[in-house]
């Protein structure tokens, strides 16, 4: 890195790729954190693991060329996948699951990864990786199933001085669904205009799934924090909307059961009040 400095304060920072490429030569691991924040297709993939999870998730890029390894034996305090894309790389994982050991026992996982392998990494689990003297490239999708929420329960109680049993998945799911946690992308044009092609694409905008339900005077979506009333006629559709992948305009009109123009109506509602993701 190349820093230009001025009255004590970082003006400009550059990433100078001789440098970069010289350190990866010689053996450094370059590490790019949240790389779902640069990368459109890996944004997606983050998205979708938080959602059919219901966890907080985000994905690190590890890419090295040598053959030692960068961090040795550790434990992570969370759950990852490993998505190993380019290149080999040499795993080890301790089979004492969460004994958050500093050595591996004798039996412990040992695989080379080859690119489009895949691998599951509990928390509080021992492992160690090291590359195989060539160019290798690796994300790590780190999450944490309802990790806060659990914290927030147990800290409630402990407040009270009363025992805290496990919270229940039904109380969990409505909890995040009242988070305000949102999905990036923009809706401006089909808020404003309405307007829509057969390539927009449309997904639920909070990063949780909503929680939805039928009442005798219509449709109740609890989503970011908010209490949405619908008619119940919107119920097949706003369903297929919540489970939490892209359609393109034209997918969502061929699957839906309503009219083209009540259709572009809830997608222009849901844009307009932030609830849908219209994009392209």
């Amino acid at each position: 890195m190349r820093s230009r400095v001025g009255d004590g304060e970082v003006l400009h920072t550059t990433l100078v790729p001789a440098y970069l490429h010289s350190a990866i030569e010689r053996g450094a691991t370059l590490v790019i954190s949240h790389i779902e924040a640069l990368d459109e297709h890996v944004m997606l993939l983050c998205e979708a693991i938080e959602y059919q999870l219901h966890a907080r998730a985000w994905v690190n890029c590890y890419i090295t060329a040598g053959d030692a390894s960068a961090f040795d034996v550790h434990s992570d305090d969370h759950d990852a996948l490993i998505l190993q894309l380019l290149g080999r790389k040499h795993w080890q994982v301790d089979t004492r699951v969460g004994a958050r050991s500093r050595d591996l026992a004798p039996d412990s996982l040992d695989r080379i990864l080859e690119p489009g392998t895949c691998l599951s990494v509990p928390r509080d689990t021992a492992h160690r990786v090291s590359g195989t003297g060539e160019l290798t490239v690796h994300l790590t999708i780190g999450y944490e199933p309802f990790a806060d929420l659990r914290e927030e329960a147990h800290a409630a109680h402990e407040l009270l001085g009363t025992s805290a049993p496990e919270p229940d998945r039904e109380w969990l799911a409505t909890r995040l669904a009242m988070r305000p946690d949102r999905r990036a992308g923009a809706s401006l044009r089909s808020a404003l205009t309405g307007e829509v092609s057969d390539s927009t694409r449309i997904r639920w905008a909070s990063r949780f799934p909503p929680r939805i339900r039928t009442t005798d005077d219509g449709l109740v979506v609890i989503t970011m924090g908010r209490r949405i009333r619908l008619d119940r006629r919107l119920a097949a559709t706003v369903d297929l909307l919540s489970r939490g992948g892209a359609l393109t305009w034209r997918e969502l009109a061929a699957r839906s059961d309503l009219p083209a123009a009540d259709l572009r109506e809830l997608v222009r509602f849901g844009a307009r009040n932030d609830f849908l993701i219209c994009e392209g």
